[in-house]
This record gives C-alpha cells, structure tokens and sequence, in this order.
C-alpha cells in the first residue's frame, strides 16, 4: 500500500513538473516574439529609378531659394500652398568645395517647395551639400540622389540651423563627413522615409549619419530606411541631444556604432542632478542593426538616455572586447521584445551582450539572447526601479543576469529561461533584489547554485541584504552544484558573512528555506 506521504510527493512532483512544463512554452513564445517582423522591406522598391527619369534634365550650379519670387523662377509647377507647393524638379547639380548645392535661407516663409528628382553630385572638400539656414516650412526632397566622392572629401550632406528637413525616397550616397548635423539652438527636425544611405566614410570618431551639435533640440523621424555600410557611427551625440521620436522598419548595417558615441554629458555632476541628455524621448520599433565583420563595433553605446523604447528590434554581432548594447547614467529605458547575438569576444569583461551602468527605470521585457561569450545582461550600480522579467538566454557563456555594485539597489528579475555556463542570476553586493522562477540549465561547473547571493566588496553582515528569492528555481539537476540557491563569499576582501535575505524554493518534494523563516505568513487559511 503506498503511504500517504508516497502520494504527496507524487503529487508534488507532478505539480513542479506542469510549472516547467508552462515556462518552457513561455521562453519558446519568448523567442518567436522576439526580434524584427519579416515582412518589413525598408527602402525604396527600386533604387535605380532614385533621382532618374526619362525626362529631359536641366542643369543648375546651385539653387538658392531666399523668398518667394526666387521658388517660383525655378518652380517646373505649383502655387505654393501646402496641398500644391513649387516642384523644382528634373535639375542635375554639381556641387563643389566651398559651394553648396542648395542653399535654403528664408526663416520667415509661409509657402511651400519641394524638389523632385533631383541628381546633386561632386566633391565638396567639407563644404555641405544642402545648407539650410532656416526656412518658415519644410523642405521637402521626393525622388533625389545625393552622391559625394565615397571618403575622398568631407562631404556634409545638410547642415541644419533651424527649420525642417524632409526626404521621400531619395538615396544618399559617398557622403563621407556627417548626412545631418543639427547646429544652434533653434528647432531642427529630420524626416526620412523610404530612403537609402550608403558609401564610404573616413576612419574618424566623429563622422556619423546624425550629429547634434549645439543646445538646440534635433528631432528625427525614419520610416522604411536602410543604412547600409554608410558612416563610422550613425549617431554622434556630441554632448547635446537628439530625439529620435520615431524609427520604424529600419536597418542599419555596417556602422561601426548604431546609435551613440562619445562620452560627453552636460557639466553640473551626476545622474540625480541633471537629465540624460544623449538621447531621449526616443522609439525605435522593428529596427534591425546588423553585423558588418571589420566595420561595426557596436549596435548602441553611449551616455545618458532618457525615456528611450526598443521594441521588436535585433541587435546581431559585434567584435571581440565591445559590449553589443552599452549604455551609462540612464532613466526610463525599456528594451521589449528585442533578439541579440553577439558572435565574437570571449568570456571576459567588454564581452558582455548587454550592459548598463548608473541606471534607473531600465526594463528589459520578454528578451532572446541567442549566443554570448560573456555574461547575458549586466547592471552596473542600479539606482532603483530596474526590471528583468522573462527574458530567454542561449548558448550563454557566463550569467544570464548580472547585476553588482556596491550602494546599488532595487532590482526586480521574473522570468528567466535558457542556458548558461554560470550562474543563472548573480547578485554581487546589491540589496532589496527580488528573484523569482528562475528555470535554466547550467552547462558550466564552477558556480555554486543556479541563484547566488555573493558579498565581494561590501563590508561584512552588511550587503546584500533585504534580498527575497522564491517561487521556483533552476532544479538540482541541471544546477552547476546541485544547489538552485547558495551564497558565495569565497571572493570577499574581509571573512564573514552577508546581510539579512529570504529565499525559499521547492526541491525533492520540499519547500527548502534560508533566512528568516516566517512560516506563519506563508501558510494558506
């Protein structure tokens, strides 16, 4: 006859065994949610028919536009109006140093212009292609070509002082210095759909597709784009700030840097006493940044950031010692819905997939990371209101979540799934932490449990403290040690033991327990 107590166990195991049964649905729609959609298709349908028709083509030295009579003169249609402005159109121009192509200075305008299949090609020396020092409406390019000489000057394709910007299937090309340099303090605003960058830029830190110079705000808007092989970086912040208000359905590929460079933020101390200021109130969806072997060092690295969305956007390789997403002193970043896979490095610091430093109000949301040398995701000195919840690592070298940092605070992790070398989750330092279902396979054998509550810098007794791990844990079996849950001190300066923290899991048909065991407020009535 089997015991009453044979039958609970039983039951248990069936119980725990339905519980993994759910999360390993979880991580597998985890990782068919995450990353680009496939039906996005950026760019111009046929970029041969870009800035080429088979009307009869005239040619023009520069188009400088600085009132109304001047658009008419060159109008080919149009009254002016917003619903029927000047088309300026079927015009081949040659550009060179010292000599723009347009020239578009009338801040005062109330009329319209576009241009319309446009060709402006030549060698500027570091002269800009369009010059536009200000202008009452936007200017808008539909159907152009802009092509420098590939890296053999420093072509500046626009220099923007104030006003708006506009391009409606246009190709960029050769333009080796910056596309869009945003200068001064007025209002500047980038609009681009549908549109193509690429060429060869020169080997220089500062060249980039976008740079905001200057305190003025720079907004841009991208629609259906590629950026193909283009610039050494496709933002360089400059200390100042860009808001990207919207990026969809984008690729950009073959840039060193994605998206931030240069470690400048505004003089006046820390996180708490000024804003991010890179770039913020900013949402990428549907973006795909690529891997470009000899070219791109990273997808996203940079300072401050402020409420910044990724969603539904895959970040795909970079090189040996660079972090793929690398961002530092942020607030109000969600990442969801994202792939990554970095392909090169080696388990050591710089190799981490994705990192962030002296943050506040990050979440990474329902995450596949497929392949990392390193450590999956790492939090650096976590200033509060940080969360992790059902992320998917595999293939994972080192931890799937790492977070560290002595003073640091507030982290909430939910959801973890996959495999990994190391510990599942590793807290170093860090109090008021709270873990739950944590459900991956370690495939290394150096770590002492799939959860690890670790003191290495902080004093003794001290950090972490006020730690609470429950609900289920990574089982025995595929635990490096055997152990769901451990502390580790092995790396302390000073002996002894860590702060007050409660962990609580179910194992070999038990609810196993550390810290203080309030039994009473655990049982159900």
């Amino acid at each position: 006859m089997t015991s009453n107590n044979e039958n609970r166990a039983s039951l248990d195991d069936i119980s725990v065994e339905e519980v993994r049964v759910q999360a390993m649905f979880k991580a597998e729609a985890v990782r068919r949610n995450a990353g680009i959609q496939g039906w996005i298709k950026p760019g111009p349908a046929n970029l041969s028919e870009v800035g080429v028709t088979s009307d009869i083509r005239t040619t023009a030295a520069e188009v400088t536009i600085n009132s109304e009579a001047a658009a008419s003169a060159l109008a080919y249609s149009g009254t002016g109006t917003q619903s029927d402005p000047y088309i300026i159109r079927d015009k081949d121009i040659t550009f060179a140093s010292g000599k723009p192509g347009f020239v578009l200075n009338d801040p005062s305008a109330t009329y319209h212009v576009r241009f319309y299949n446009v060709l402006a090609s030549g060698s500027s020396n570091g002269s800009s292609i369009i010059n536009l020092v200000g202008f009452g409406t936007p200017v808008v390019f539909e159907r152009c070509k802009f092509q420098g000489a590939d890296g053999a000057a420093d072509e500046l394709l626009a220099y923007l002082t104030s006003g708006s910007l506009e391009m409606y299937g246009c190709e960029i090309a050769g333009a080796s210095n910056y596309c869009f340099f945003g200068a001064g303090t007025a209002g500047k605003n980038v609009k681009l759909t549908d549109c193509i960058v690429r060429g060869i830029a020169k080997n220089s830190s500062t060249n980039g597709v976008f740079y905001a110079y200057g305190a003025g705000e720079f907004k841009v808007e991208v629609d259906r784009c590629a950026f193909t092989s283009s610039h050494f970086h496709w933002h360089v912040g400059n200390g100042w700030t860009i808001e990207y208000v919207a990026v969809r359905d984008t690729l950009i590929s073959g840039c060193a840097v994605g998206i931030g460079d240069l470690n400048y933020m505004k003089p006046g101390g820390n996180i708490y006493s000024q804003l991010p200021n890179m770039i913020k109130n900013s949402h990428f969806k549907n973006v795909r940044f690529t891997y470009t072997p000899g070219v791109t060092q990273t997808a996203v690295y940079g300072n401050g950031a402020d409420k910044c969305v990724f969603e539904h956007c895959a970040f795909e390789g970079n090189v040996a010692d660079r972090r793929l997403f690398e961002w530092r002193r942020t607030t109000d970043v969600t990442v969801l819905q994202c792939f990554f896979q970095k392909t090169e490095g080696s388990e050591s610091a710089g190799n981490e997939v994705c990192e962030f430093w002296e943050t506040s109000g990050l979440t990474i949301k329902e995450c596949w990371v497929d392949g990392a040398p390193e450590d999956c995701y790492e939090l650096v000195t976590s200033y509060g209101n940080n969360k992790f919840i059902d992320n998917v690592g595999d293939n994972v070298t080192g931890q799937l979540v790492d977070i560290f940092g002595v003073g640091s605070y507030d982290v909430e992790i939910d959801g973890v799934y996959g495999d990994c070398g190391d510990s599942a989750v590793l807290i170093t330092d860090v109090d008021f932490v709270r873990v739950k279902n944590v459900f991956v396979e370690q495939t290394g054998d150096w770590s002492l449990g799939s959860v690890v509550l670790e003191r290495r810098n902080a004093a003794p007794g001290v950090s972490p403290k006020g730690c609470v791990i429950m609900g289920f844990l990574s089982l025995p079996s595929v635990s490096s040690q055997g152990q769901p849950f451990a502390v580790d001190t092995t790396q302390a300066v000073e002996p002894g033991g860590i702060g007050e923290n409660f962990a609580a899991w179910w194992q070999d048909g038990e609810l196993k327990l550390y810290g203080s065991q309030a039994l009473s407020g655990m049982t159900l009535k």
